[in-house]
């Protein structure tokens, strides 16, 4: 049988100055550094502790990130209130306005929730003779927008409502309370 059959030790490795090495010796090393802990990693305590505190900061500042940029409506301070914009005839929807009413919702700041432009086309579903009849409206004056404000009273909401750009075109702002 040669070295190379199944079951058979391989050789020790043999370097031409004729120095053998034992084929477990890799093995033996590794387990007596294991024996000495010589794999530990070891700190100063000034080290552990800029370490330890580094951490601490890192996990309050995003704790309070986190808390702050994930504000969510149930999270606000004050009842909540949808402003429905209601466009005059012959409302022209320009990129401008939209430009504006975005400023405007970030100025108010805390107060905003949310707020969206809608399309034009709109839908609405009866139910007549146990069935639902969906009437195709196109472009009957509905909403053309809302807006979700934060507010502690209803004059606070008014109050806000009133700062709305919408109303210098000549548009409708209708407040309503959430529920």
């Amino acid at each position: 049988m040669s070295n190379k059959d199944i079951g058979d030790e391989p050789s020790p490795i043999e370097f031409d100055s004729g120095v053998r090495i034992p084929n477990d010796l890799e093995d033996r090393i590794i387990s007596e550094l294991r024996t000495r802990e010589a794999f530990k990693i070891r700190m100063s305590p000034t080290f552990r502790f800029v370490r330890m505190a580094g951490a601490f900061v890192f996990a309050f500042l995003l704790f309070f990130a986190g808390s702050w940029y994930g504000r969510t409506a149930g999270e606000i301070e004050g009842k909540k209130y949808m402003l429905l914009l209601e466009n005059p005839p012959g409302f022209e929807n320009a990129s401008s306005h939209v430009k504006e009413y975005g400023d405007w919702f970030h100025q108010i700041g805390a107060q905003s929730v949310t707020g969206e432009k809608l399309s034009d086309k709109s839908w609405a579903l009866q139910l007549a003779a146990g069935e639902i009849v969906v009437d195709h409206q196109g472009n009957v004056e509905t909403p053309s927008g809302f807006f979700v404000i934060a507010a502690a009273s209803d004059d606070e909401a008014l109050k806000i409502a009133s700062t709305c750009p919408h109303l210098k075109y000549k548009g409708s702002v209708i407040v309503r309370p959430i529920e």
